[in-house]
């Protein structure tokens, strides 16, 4: 069985600024209980696998709506019933990889095995979402070894930075970021409450799997 992941990207802060906004990110979700203060071996993506475990009151940062959304769209596919979801919910609690970890370093972040160089973006100067004439992936790479990658619209003609641009729920670029391994869907309200708590600082949401 694959692994799911949900990042939180905090794709508005200087770079300077990643490791103070990581930790941040990190201290409002212990100190709210949404996940555990020590470290165990509960995650993939950090150079030694450590990360915070759910909290106590980590059901209040879910969209159980959500969740029962995707597990009707799995059942439609496979012809079985979705699980009740007083199990379903609670069901990541019992995975070794169930943690949370921030990220303070630049990162393109993409939807895994579902990630495609070729998609719609919405941009910041008119608003109206297009498919891109340069290749996602290269613009990725160069802004990834801190190039100021910039991104001509097609409809407008403006030219505005590749992390400026909403890309959801395909990629995002961003100088620090939180990812939730094996989580149910993060709620919209605790991402609007996370980034309230950090200076409305703009996250980018992104959805994948391994």
């Amino acid at each position: 069985m694959s692994d799911n992941y949900q990042t939180l990207a905090f794709d508005s802060i200087e770079p300077e600024d990643a490791a103070s906004v990581a930790e941040q990110s990190i201290r409002w979700l212990i100190a709210n209980s949404y996940i555990s203060e020590e470290l165990s071996d509960c995650v993939y993506g950090s150079k030694d696998g450590l990360g915070h475990k759910p909290g106590g009151r980590w059901r209040e940062i879910v969209d159980e709506q959500e969740d029962q959304r995707l597990w009707n769209v799995w059942a439609s596919r496979t012809g079985k019933p979705p699980p009740q979801a007083s199990e379903r919910l609670a069901d990541f609690l019992r995975l070794q990889i169930n943690g949370v970890e921030a990220s303070s370093k630049r990162s393109a972040h993409c939807s895994g095995e579902n990630c495609e160089a070729s998609v719609s973006g919405v941009c910041p100067a008119c608003g109206v979402s297009s498919v891109p004439t340069s290749d996602l992936n290269e613009l990725a790479e160069y802004w990834w070894n801190e190039g100021a990658s910039r991104l001509q619209c097609p409809e407008c003609s403006v030219s505005s930075s590749l992390q400026d641009w909403d890309w959801q729920p395909h990629w995002a670029f961003s100088e620090a970021a939180l990812t939730f391994w094996n989580w149910p869907p993060i709620s919209a309200s605790a991402v609007t409450q996370l980034s309230e708590a950090l200076n409305n600082i703009r996250i980018r949401q992104i959805v994948g799997r391994l």
